[in-house]
Formats: structure tokens, sequence, C-alpha cells
């Protein structure tokens, strides 16, 4: 699809929006797989000032996608275990990436091996995200679907029995590292009493080795240190052992028990459960893919470093570098990041691409931000955690933004991810742009019994620092009081 066509075709429709600090090179591969994991017409991905991304699709394509996975999930409950097959093709092809490509070698790569790294790496990121974008399909309308599927069985699930039917027993990789996490605390407190230092020692040091990557992001990513750990570990010095096993616990409660309690009360017939047991599926493979997202970017900084390295050009330029640039002359390499470091648009069509930059970006990005918000007084969401507060907001697009932040006031967010768990803990109520009852913000939400309202497509855009707001989630809404 040709700039022209894109500008006509902009106004005409319903879009769905996904934002945040993120860098080009981390979103281009996921972006585009995401276009065809929809088979959509067509995806924008927008960059501004060098870290602010924001990518646009029709909301058409997740809404239809995701009406015909319950349809093949009724008839057959193996259906999503198939999905999830492809999905693991994907994940070993990238552990046999990340197992060849570790510091010390790419370190020692000349010019023409980082980049053709890049672009290998590129493409095993595109085939993942094109089998494990199913997880976000049911964001927009999600919930909606599930609640009609529930509706038409006839049965009045409270929200705390859907709540519990949305949880699985399988333990996600953040899960794991906490229960390691809780176990080298509880041998830390031992370790003066019956245990050697030397084995603490040893344990902090698989674990460093293991999950350096833990506190990764879509903007950032760091190396935690044996150190750092250790300090982390620290913040459990006033825990007994017992609260520490108790915490343990908790992360492997049996839901599946649970799942066999409620549906016998309820004599749940099989479709509904096949329903639940996608929409499960769905939030582990998210889950997931976070880790293996963490891990990505963080290969990703490491070859794009050694390329500024050899190449002489600051690392912060590459933040908005494409593997398509490592095809031509690096000669001009350093041009094209300058002219695209304020604006600029991938349009993705049919597997082609167009890219356009500075003015005629801007004015593609006004006409997408024209079809979403005008004056709006009144933001219609979905109840993750119900609730009714009323509070000053505070938007928090990614963690240049985090110390901003204060106790009491209400999270505006396009999405939320492990990072944000401290400021969700100090919030009084969580508000996202993106989101489905399976997603963290829904998750987290309503375990710190948090009213939480998701899937606003707009608050992001239309609430501003110290807007005064009323929410409301019986009635899925909040209501600007003074901007």
């Amino acid at each position: 699809m040709q700039l022209p066509q894109i500008i006509k075709y902009i106004p005409k429709k319903r879009w769905y929006r996904q934002a945040a600090n993120s860098k080009a090179y981390y979103i281009y591969a996921p972006s585009r797989g995401a276009v065809d994991s929809l088979h959509a017409s067509c995806g924008l991905m927008c960059i501004h000032n060098n870290r602010y991304f924001e990518w646009f699709c029709e909301e058409k394509y997740f809404t239809k996608n995701a009406k015909l996975a319950i349809l093949e999930e009724k008839k057959d409950i193996k259906w999503i275990d198939r999905i999830e097959k492809k999905c693991r093709k994907g994940m070993l092809e990238l552990d046999k990436f990340f197992t060849f490509h570790n510091g010390n070698y790419i370190n020692s790569l000349n010019e023409k091996e980082i980049c053709l790294a890049i672009i290998e790496l590129e493409k095993i990121v595109y085939r993942f995200w094109q089998n494990i974008y199913i997880c976000d399909w049911f964001d927009p309308n999600g919930e909606e679907l599930l609640r009609n599927e529930i509706k038409e069985s006839g049965i009045n699930f409270d929200t705390y029995e859907i709540s519990v039917l949305l949880k699985t027993n399988r333990l996600n990789y953040a899960q794991i590292e906490r229960l390691e996490f809780l176990k080298l605390a509880i041998l830390r407190k031992k370790r003066d009493k019956f245990l050697s230092n030397n084995i603490y020692k040893e344990n902090l040091r698989l674990h460093s080795k293991k999950y350096y990557y833990i506190d990764n992001s879509w903007e950032s990513t760091k190396v935690l240190s044996v150190k750092d750990f250790d300090t982390k570990l620290k913040g459990c010095s006033a825990l007994q052992v017992d609260e520490i096993r108790a915490q343990m616990r908790d992360i492997k409660t049996d839901w599946e028990q649970l799942h066999k309690v409620i549906y016998k009360k309820y004599q749940v017939k099989q479709e509904l459960k096949n329903v639940f047991y996608l929409f499960r599926t769905v939030a582990f493979l998210r889950d997931v893919r976070k880790g293996y997202t963490l891990l990505t970017n963080s290969y990703y900084d490491l070859l794009y470093r050694r390329l500024g390295q050899l190449l002489n050009i600051p690392f912060s330029k590459f933040y908005v570098c494409l593997p398509v640039d490592l095809n031509d002359d690096l000669k001009h390499l350093e041009k094209i990041l300058d002219q695209r470091s304020h604006n600029f648009i991938e349009i993705y069509s049919q597997g082609r691409s167009n890219l356009v930059c500075g003015r005629t970006a801007k004015k593609l990005h006004n006409n997408l931000q024209k079809s979403f918000a005008g004056e709006v007084s009144l933001l219609k969401g979905f109840t993750a955690s119900p609730g009714k507060v009323k509070g000053v907001v505070r938007v928090v697009m990614g963690e240049t933004h985090f110390s901003k932040f204060n106790e009491g006031e209400i999270l505006v967010a396009p999405m939320t991810r492990p990072e944000y768990l401290p400021l969700m803990k100090k919030a009084l109520a969580i508000i996202t742009d993106e989101g489905g009852l399976t997603s963290h913000a829904a998750i987290i939400a309503r375990e710190l019994k948090v009213p939480c309202l998701i899937g606003t497509k707009i608050a992001t855009k239309v609430l501003k620092d110290g807007d005064l707001v009323e929410i409301n989630t019986n009635h899925n809404q909040l209501k600007i009081i003074k901007n």
C-alpha cells in the first residue's frame, strides 16, 4: 500500500494502537510478525524522538481472528496446543541463536558478520512473532467475547471465579525465577547457622548467570550482576522463613483443582471449558514470549553496540536502525539514522515496506491521531478489577517516567509489564490503552485489589498529568472532572 493510498485509507478505518517507549530495532520484526499473524492489509510503525513507539493496525482483524480462534477451540481443545507447538519451534530457534552468539563471540565479529547476525536474528524473531502474536488477538475485544460465551452458557460466574478460571498451574519465566530467588533468600538466612557462605555464593552466582536479563524491558536492557541480586535478597532479610515459604506456596497454587470445583458447581459444558483453556493458554504464552523478548533485546543491544564500536557511531543513534539498513553501503548509515531521529513511519503491507520520515511522517501521524481523539470527557474500557475512585492522573509511558509517579495517584500507561510492579503497588487505580482479561495489568490489579480499567485505546493520548478523574468500573468508564 503506497503513501497516497494510506493517507486516504486512515480516516475510513477503526484503528487499534499499541504504544511504549522502545527502540525501533526491538519492535521492527514483532510489528511485521503481528501484521502477518492477523492477515491484516497493513500496519504502521511510528517512532518519535528516537524512542517513543506507536503501532497501528485495523481493529477488525483482531476481532475476526479472536472469534475464529474461539470457534476452533470450542470444536477441538487441542487446537491451541497445535498453535503452541508452532511457537515452541520459534523458541528453539531463538535458543540456538542465543547459545551460539554469546557476548565474547559477538565482540569478536567484524562489520559484515555483525550485520549478518542482526539480519538472522530479525528473521527468527519475525517467524516467532508471526505465530505467538495470537496472544494479542484478544486484547481489543477479548473480554467482551468471553463474557458473551459465558452469557450463552446461562452461567452466572462471579468475578473471583472468572479470575480463577483464567489462571494456570504452568509457571512462567518470572514465577520460576521468583521461586528460585526465594529459595536463595532462605539459603541466605541459613548460611551463618547451618551452611557455608561459599554454598550461598555459588548458588547466587548461578542464579545471576541464568537470570541476568530479568530486569530488561521494551525500553532498555541491563546485565544484573551477583551484587545486584545480593542487594535484592537483602530486601527479604526482614521476612521470616515461614513467610518466604508462604510466598512460594502462593506461586504454586493448584488452580486446576479449583477449576474442577467451579466446573462441578455449575456443571460447565466442555465447549466453555475449552474457551477458558484457550484464554489460559494465550495468557501463559504471552508470559513465555515476554521472557524471550527480554533476552532478544539483550542480544540486539549487544550486536548494535558492537556495530557502533566498529563504525564509530554513538550507540544511541542506532535506536532507529532497522535490519534493512544493513544490506546497503554502511558509509551513509549515520546520515540515514540522523534523518530518522525525530519522526519516521514504516508502512508494512503484504510483505512490502515503505519508509517515510520528516514532515511526511509527521503529517501521516497527525492523520492517525485525528482518527483517535478529539474533545473527550468520558473514556470507555473493560473492567479488569472492580472499584470506584477519584484521583489525580500520572501518565507513564516507560521507565524514564517512573520517577515522577507518586503514591496514591492513578497510573495511566499504554500497557503494564513486570517493571511497572512497584508503581502498581502504589497506585490508587490503573488505566491502560491496551490489554485484555489475561494481560499483565488485569492479573496484577486483581491480585492487588486495585480498580483497573483496561483497553481504553486512547487514555495516554487524552489524559494529562494532573487531570482529576473519576473511575467507575461498574460502568466500565472513566470521567474527566478537571483538566
